[in-house]
This record gives C-alpha cells, structure tokens and sequence, in this order.
C-alpha cells in the first residue's frame, strides 16, 4: 500500500511542478527553479520538499514519510530539518512587500 502511495504521491508533485512552472513561464515570471523570484517552498530541493509536504503539509509522521519516501528515518529527519532551516533563512532575508 505505501509504494502504491508513493507511486501516486511523486507522480502528483511532478504535474503540479510542471504546472507551476508552465503557469510561471506564461506569467513571465521565470520557471521558479533556482530563481530567486520562486516561492521559499519551491526553491528548496525536491527531496527535501517531499518531507516537508509529507509531514508539515499533510500530517504525516515522521516514520511515515520516510516509508513513503523509501528512505531511513534518520534521513528524512536531517532533510525535514534543512527544509525548515532554508525557509526560516529564506523568511529572515526576504524583503516585506
């Protein structure tokens, strides 16, 4: 059942990047991928993206998101961490609009 998920889980983020970036080209806005006018989430690397969405956006516990990922436990700890790291940076630099 979680490689079902996982399966299903990749394959919904890979279209919903390729839709943000396809929405962000036609806004003329750059594609978001190491562009510093891409969103704080969108800026961080896929894998450490995937942790934070499986656990802060959806719920998941930390075990989880690691059988998800296919990843050990500890691992989806450090990138959960540094994917928290980079935005509180990314939220201590950014300019208030």
């Amino acid at each position: 059942m979680i490689r079902a998920y996982r399966a299903v889980f990749v394959a919904s983020v890979e279209r919903l990047q390729q839709r943000l970036r396809s929405d962000r080209r036609r806004a003329g806005l750059g594609d978001g991928v190491g562009d510093p006018s891409g969103s704080a989430p969108h800026s961080l690397p896929l894998a450490e993206r995937l942790v934070l969405l499986l656990v802060d956006g959806h719920g998941f516990g930390l075990a989880d998101a690691a059988r998800v990922l296919g990843v050990a436990e500890v691992t989806a700890a450090g990138r959960l961490d540094r994917a928290r790291a980079m935005l509180a940076m990314a939220a201590a630099t950014s300019p208030i609009v």
